[in-house]
């Protein structure tokens, strides 16, 4: 699909979900990534904390050459809009990012995809609070459960787990 096909699928989408709620500046999560609306438009950011008043961001940004690269920025409160960047299930709140672009007339990027891969890949490596995210396990599991069994006979069940 083209950038313009992408952009006039989101345009023309209905919300399934709910409008994301704004975040306060206080209940931003160290580690945790957010969609960040500034003047320069809106910004797939990892929140670093907060140092003398400034809260500290890593933004990414797609370079030229193809490459994602993290950049710091730093915004006093008031300068900055945070909103989550993954709803309740983990997904890429893609069509959101882009209604906070195209409000300040930024296009969403054809990579947007991967872009969202390597904010959750960042935000896993930090381990927010030293705790695992609940939403995407470590390791697949190397056992099927028990309800698994259900869809296959008893013989192709034997074979599925050895």
């Amino acid at each position: 699909m083209s950038d313009a096909g992408i952009g006039r699928w989101l345009r023309t989408k209905k919300a399934n979900r709910r409008t994301p709620s704004k975040l306060p500046p206080d209940a931003l999560v160290e580690g945790r990534c957010y969609l960040l609306q500034v003047s320069s438009g809106a910004h797939i950011s990892r929140f670093e904390g907060v140092d003398e008043d400034l809260y500290t961001f890593s933004i990414l940004r797609y370079q030229d050459d193809g490459s994602l690269r993290w950049l710091d920025a730093r915004y006093l409160v008031g300068d900055f809009l945070a909103f989550p960047a993954f709803d309740e299930t983990y997904n890429p709140l893609v069509d959101f990012w882009y209604a906070l672009g195209a409000s300040v007339g930024q296009y969403l990027p054809i990579q947007w995809f991967v872009m969202f891969e390597e904010a959750s890949r960042k935000e896993r490596e930090g381990g927010v609070d030293g705790d695992e995210d609940p939403h995407i396990p470590e390791q697949p599991c190397k056992e099927r459960p028990d309800a698994a069994h259900i869809l296959f006979s008893d013989k192709r069940a034997r074979r599925a787990i050895h």
